[in-house]
């Protein structure tokens, strides 16, 4: 219902979010967040409500978008609506990836894969390590994957794991791929590269800060992590910070580049964007939830939340 009052001698309507002048002239409108929430329930599934938990990760290939929740559980759709619940009781999936068929590692060097992401698809693995795993790329027709204590394994097709010697004790929390250049980023500013996924080299990021997430676009990756730490490379080799109007004491968790311009999220409903990399702005998500992880695909951004007291969804582009 429209509410009026005078203000200053002119009478206004505020209603659906527009001012609206005497005579009907718009004066203004509020801003509207850039981002539309999306609930991840099983449809066909009258006990939905039951699906209480973080999204931990996102990821779109083969026509579908695929997230996993926290309690062993993915969801997939072909767009915004239609979820449907593609597996239940599978080990804690912390990241996923589309290289040639969905890939998710996780808790306890846990891993699956499926070729198209749908219901009954999803076969377990081994990776041949205990550790907890944090991120996965696939990159010239091999699948990269990071984790707890320096790991770095290698697959050709998700199934048999080899290990390569990073040289680094730290976590390791991402990965990506650009350039014929794999970048994988960690704890305490670790940045490592690597051309055949077999010798790494450190490179200095110019920060203390544990880096969290990687992208490769526009000619350059970005790197994100503590303190809205924001790094960038045309190489991978050297790196420079950028300012993203962040501050201490939060974090940016992933970074992903599509449709020409990279999105990073991050804790208390953080979203900024940039073109280039270099100049950043914040977005309105609609949120203070902790966002956990972003992609692209299907001409649009998705964003996994860490809902407090709600239950899971996911952040769509408008």
């Amino acid at each position: 219902m429209a509410v009026c009052r005078v203000v200053s001698g002119l009478l206004a309507i505020l209603s659906a979010g527009v001012l609206v002048g005497c005579g009907g002239s718009v004066i203004g409108a509020r801003e509207e967040p850039a981002w539309g929430k999306w609930y991840v329930m099983d449809v066909s599934d009258p006990l939905r409500p039951r699906y209480a938990g973080p999204i931990m990760t996102v990821a779109y290939g083969n026509g579908r978008f695929v997230v996993a929740d926290g309690f062993g559980r993915i969801f997939t759709a072909p767009e915004r609506e239609g979820w449907r619940m593609a597996l239940e009781g599978g080990p804690g999936i912390r990241d996923l990836t589309w290289g040639d068929r969905f890939l998710g590692v996780g808790r306890g060097g846990s891993v699956l894969t499926s070729q198209d992401g749908t219901v009954g698809t999803w076969t377990p693995g081994s990776t041949g390590t205990n550790v907890d795993l944090w991120g996965v790329a696939y990159a010239n027709g091999q699948f990269v994957a990071v984790g707890e204590n320096g790991t770095i394994l290698v697959s050709p097709d998700g199934m048999a794991w080899g290990t390569r010697n990073s040289g680094r004790s730290e976590a390791l929390r991402g990965v990506a791929y650009g350039n014929g250049q794999l970048v994988v980023v960690g704890g305490s500013g670790t940045i490592l590269t690597s051309q055949d996924a077999a010798t790494w080299t450190a490179r200095n990021s110019g920060t203390t800060e544990d880096l969290y997430g990687v992208a490769y676009g526009a000619g350059q990756f970005v790197a994100v992590g503590g303190g809205y730490t924001i790094l960038t490379s045309p190489d991978g080799v050297v790196w420079t910070k950028r300012a993203s109007g962040g501050g201490a004491g939060l974090t940016f968790t992933s970074v992903a580049y599509g449709g020409g311009r990279f999105v990073a999220v991050g804790n208390v409903g953080a979203i900024s964007s940039s073109q280039d990399g270099v100049v950043w702005r914040r977005e309105r998500s609609g949120t203070l939830d902790f966002l956990t992880d972003v992609a692209y695909g299907g001409g649009r951004f998705i964003v996994g939340a860490w809902p407090f007291g709600d239950l899971p969804y996911v952040l769509f582009s408008r």
